[in-house]
Order: C-alpha cells, then structure tokens, then sequence
C-alpha cells in the first residue's frame, strides 16, 4: 500500500498507475473514494486506487490539493483505462461538482449486477459491496463489518489523521 501525500509523489505515482495500466492487456484500475458526506456538498478524504499495488490519494490532508485533482483528473478521464467501481453516483458527483472530473470509462458492478437481474427478469434492486462480493464470490468482507461499525459511531473518522492501518 502506497500512501500519498505529497503533490510531487501525486504526479510521480499517476504516472506509474497509467504507465502499468497502458502497458498491460487489460487496461483497467479499481478504484473508491471515501469521506465525509460524500456527493455534491461533501469532503473528499481519501481516493484509493487499485492497479498493479494500491494507491491511497489523501486529499484531505495533501500539501497542495489542486494539483492533486489536477493529476488524478488526467488518470479518472483516460478513456483508455477502465475504472472498475461499485455504485460510484455519489462519487461522481463529488469529482465534478468539486474538482472538475468527469469519469470516462467506468464499469459499475452495481449497474452490472443489475443489468444481470433485468436480463434474468428479476427485481432490481441496490446490492451492497459486500452483499455482491459474498452473492457472486462466496467472499465475507469482514473488515469492512468492522468498519461500518466504527463509522456508525463517528462518521468523520475518514477526516481524522493519521490515518489508522486498521
């Protein structure tokens, strides 16, 4: 896991996601954005990218954070990579509404699963993260248990630093 911070490791990291991205058959990265509130009015706090590691973009607390949303603005509108995503609305909103990104390219596994269950007929419905992974890929996300847990009871936590390893 690779923690940034800094505007220069921003660039320098970007780079290295698009780079590896580009260079691989499967161009495509997995990515989540956390925070306070997220959507139109909220606080963007961290942007995690999965790639060939996992990138942690601390918006919050970065030096300089134009030009962190400037770097992570060319990486989210390449339309040559896929960004793999779950129910990114929220998320979406809060790039363009505060930073001025579009994402181009998405693969959303909540459309995909609905889009599953209109072909088969079914009722669509909005399936969680962790009811998807565990519906198709037997997978308990139990961390993320714990985590709903702790931000019930402080739903700032992604604000607070440093950040914890848990």
């Amino acid at each position: 896991i690779i923690y940034i911070n800094d505007s220069k490791d921003c660039k320098k990291y970007i780079n290295e996601i698009e780079k590896n991205a580009m260079n691989e058959n499967l161009k495509i990265i997995g990515l989540d954005i956390e925070g306070y509130k997220i959507g139109k009015n909220g606080t963007v706090s961290i942007i995690q990218v999965c790639a060939k590691d996992i990138y942690i973009f601390d918006l919050y607390k970065c030096d300089n954070s134009y030009l962190f949303a400037k770097y992570l603005k060319e990486l989210f509108e390449n339309k040559n990579i896929i960004k793999v995503t779950h129910d990114c609305r929220e998320d979406c909103s809060i790039l363009f509404n505060q930073y001025n990104i579009n994402l181009n390219n998405i693969f959303d596994t909540q459309i995909a699963y609905n889009l599953i269950l209109k072909k088969s007929k079914k009722e669509l419905y909005q399936i969680s993260y962790d009811d998807l992974l565990y519906k198709c890929l037997f997978l308990n996300n139990n961390h993320k248990i714990y985590f709903h847990k702790i931000i019930s009871l402080d739903n700032k936590i992604y604000l607070k630093r440093p950040i914890s390893k848990e």
